[in-house]
């Protein structure tokens, strides 16, 4: 309901929020930060594991809640994972 009456007013909300599908399933757009530099700035749509991968800097398989956000398509394609250097 509050996203409703923030859409319905015109405001903007500010979430900081680590949990990935819950931040998929309620936003508009999401911005990853990763060592103070902005690493993702989209629709949660155009999450993809890569994207996971430079703001977290480690395999988005291991992330709680991203086998929600996420398709088990994009998760199990290979070569989207690996050592991610810090």
């Amino acid at each position: 309901m509050p996203q409703a009456a923030a859409t319905d007013m015109g405001l903007p909300v500010l979430v900081n929020i680590h949990d990935v599908a819950l931040a998929e399933a309620y936003s508009d757009r999401i911005i990853g930060i990763a060592k103070g530099l902005i690493a993702f700035d989209g629709r949660p749509s155009e999450l993809t594991p890569e994207v996971l991968r430079r703001v977290y800097r480690r395999d988005p398989r291991t992330l709680v809640g991203v086998e929600h956000a996420l398709p088990q398509r994009a998760l199990a394609t290979g070569g989207a994972f690996g050592d991610v250097a810090n």
